[in-house]
């Protein structure tokens, strides 16, 4: 079972694709920036 985020964007540049965004990647997963030097 997958949980969306229930969460709209305000209107920006971004919000369209952070809505897509929070349809489309499980609450559950997380992402992990490294920074490689």
């Amino acid at each position: 079972e997958e949980w969306m985020s229930n969460k709209e964007s305000a209107s920006g540049k971004r919000s369209r694709g952070e809505n897509r965004a929070r349809k489309e990647v499980p609450l559950f997963m997380a992402i992990r920036a490294v920074r490689s030097s």
